[in-house]
């Protein structure tokens, strides 16, 4: 359903997503169009999983897998470093929980070595190539993905419960607002990419520490 919702005397297109389904089909199609900057904040690095992780999701789950094509546009336009998109990665334990349906506990240190290595494609070596990104908790009430010509605003009840609904918005000066306040959360404490990039690799080495 569309509507233009009135904000301060200004109008905002918007569109309510009801299904899971809908969402990524959304999501996908405004990715597969953009072309400059993308922000988004993620609840880990599910994009950075291994083939084996994604082929085994894609047999159990009806949605489009977002996160095979994000790393796939990441790979597309981060040759060099990038810093028009920008992602932040809460890195919780829910990431764990996810994934702990499609790897078996045998698979696990490999399902580490190569979701490293992902990172590591991506970024290089010397972490002089890929996005920029943070690795800070902002809370789960509100996620955005945020487009050249888009944003997707999704909701959750709590931590652990699937999204609850979301929309997309097409107002230049509502995207404007919001990549505003995602950048302004993001530099918040002068970040350093290698240091960001080492923060993501830890919480990989680290899964699966607290319960064997």
């Amino acid at each position: 359903m569309s509507r233009r919702l009135k904000n301060n005397d200004r109008t905002i297109d918007s569109k309510t997503i009801y299904t899971r389904k809908e969402l990524f089909e959304v999501a996908t199609n405004m990715l597969d169009n953009n072309l400059d900057h993308y922000r988004h904040i993620v609840v880990g690095p599910f994009c950075f999983c291994p083939t084996s992780y994604m082929e085994k999701r894609a047999l159990s789950i009806s949605t489009i897998n977002y996160e095979e094509k994000l790393m796939q546009y990441l790979l597309n336009n981060c040759t060099t470093r990038n810093s028009n998109i920008r992602i932040i990665f809460r890195n919780t334990d829910r990431f764990e929980e996810k994934i702990n349906r499609f790897v078996k506990e045998k698979d696990r240190k490999k399902f580490i070595k190569d979701t490293i290595r992902n990172i590591h494609i991506l970024f290089g070596e010397k972490y002089d190539k890929g996005p920029d990104i943070r690795c800070i908790d902002t809370g789960f009430m509100k996620i955005s993905m945020i487009y050249d010509k888009g944003m997707i605003q999704t909701t959750r009840k709590a931590e652990k419960a699937e999204l609850n609904t979301a929309e997309l918005i097409t107002s230049s000066s509502q995207i404007k607002k919001e990549v505003d306040i995602f950048d302004n959360i993001f530099d918040y404490g002068s970040p350093n990419q290698e240091k960001e990039i080492k923060k993501l690799i830890k919480f990989v080495k680290n899964l699966w520490k607290n319960n064997g």
